[in-house]
């Protein structure tokens, strides 16, 4: 049996050191009912943390910049960081830089630590609010829960740019804008939760 603390119990919580030792983490394995398992995660980098989540919890490195005039996709497997990343460029939260404890860091810290560049700059209007960004909803699931009614109720609500008709038509779907959102399928919510998105009058 190991004499180290590699395994902790603190009330109802079970904490694994991630310097365990190799007959703890064995123990670890055989809890019954997958009750815990481990997960080798790949190397980290040395510098350009970006975010973190927490002790042991997802950290992100880096972010993708944004250009002028220019289209950006991110993409990658489920829980690779994708809405991590744009949350943190439409300001939804501000980068902790790893310091998880932080509740609240200060765009003025954070921004000194990028290089000077493209992303730097845009980070600098996130901060003092004078970039305008439109997000799609992750959840399109959720809603017809935060709106009961008809999709053209939804979409003239939202529009800023009184394009209800253009967009529409763009994204086909003219013939359910009489219906409720709860009597839309997955993929027909995904487009007019599209639509709303594109109907703000934003720069990102």
């Amino acid at each position: 049996m190991c004499d180290r603390d590699c395994i902790q119990v603190n009330g109802n919580k079970c904490r694994i050191l991630e310097t365990a030792c190799p007959v703890c983490f064995t123990r670890a394995k055989h809890c019954p009912d997958d009750a815990v398992k481990i997960i080798n995660l790949p190397e980290e980098l040395d510098t350009d943390l970006t975010h973190s989540y927490g002790e042991n919890s997802f950290k992100l490195f880096r972010l993708p910049s944004p250009k002028q005039e220019q289209i950006v996709g991110i993409l990658g497997p489920n829980g690779i960081g994708k809405s991590t990343a744009v949350n943190l460029l439409s300001g939804s939260f501000t980068p902790n830089l790893g310091d998880w404890r932080n509740p609240s860091p200060q765009w003025e810290d954070v921004i000194t630590t990028f290089p000077r560049g493209e992303l730097r700059d845009y980070l600098g209007l996130v901060a003092k609010e004078e970039v305008r960004i439109a997000v799609k909803p992750q959840y399109i699931d959720k809603l017809p829960k935060i709106f009961q009614g008809k999709v053209l109720d939804l979409l003239e609500r939202v529009d800023e740019r009184n394009e209800v008709p253009h967009f529409t038509r763009i994204m086909g779907i003219d013939h359910i804008l009489e219906r409720n959102l709860d009597a839309l399928s997955g993929g027909e919510l995904q487009r007019v939760a599209i639509c709303a998105t594109l109907l703000k009058e934003a720069d990102v």
